[in-house]
Order: structure tokens, then C-alpha cells, then sequence
């Protein structure tokens, strides 16, 4: 897995987003169904672990205002 690669792709994607970047990213030889599902799986560990992460800051917050 070239986490490098997926790091660029991310960046390329959401920087600039048209026509253009999306018709590379389709004709790129990484391109494959089980590469995006990786990606996603990727992506949701990672907003999962940072909800987490935000959860107890809140509930900590959220601690120290009770009565």
C-alpha cells in the first residue's frame, strides 16, 4: 500500500477538484475497486479515532459546568 500516493491523491482531489484531476485519478493504474475500499476503511478509522478523541474532550468540558 503506497500510503505516499494515497496522501497525494487525497491532496490532488480536495485541492483541486474538476474535471481534469478526476479523469486522471480514474485512468491511473491504482485505480481498482478493492484500492478505494482500503481508502475508505482508511478514512473511517481515522474519523472515527478523531470523534473519539473529540467525545472526551467534550465530556470532560462537559464535566467540570454540572452544578
Amino acid at each position: 500500500m503506497d500510503f505516499a500516493g494515497m496522501i497525494q491523491t487525497w491532496i490532488a482531489v480536495l485541492t483541486k477538484p474538476g474535471e481534469e484531476i478526476f479523469e486522471q485519478e480514474q485512468n491511473s493504474p491504482r485505480a481498482s475497486l478493492s484500492t478505494a475500499l482500503i481508502w475508505v476503511v482508511i478514512a473511517a478509522v481515522v474519523t472515527a479515532v478523531l470523534g473519539f478523541v473529540q467525545s472526551l474532550g467534550f465530556s470532560a468540558a462537559m464535566a467540570g459546568i454540572q452544578p
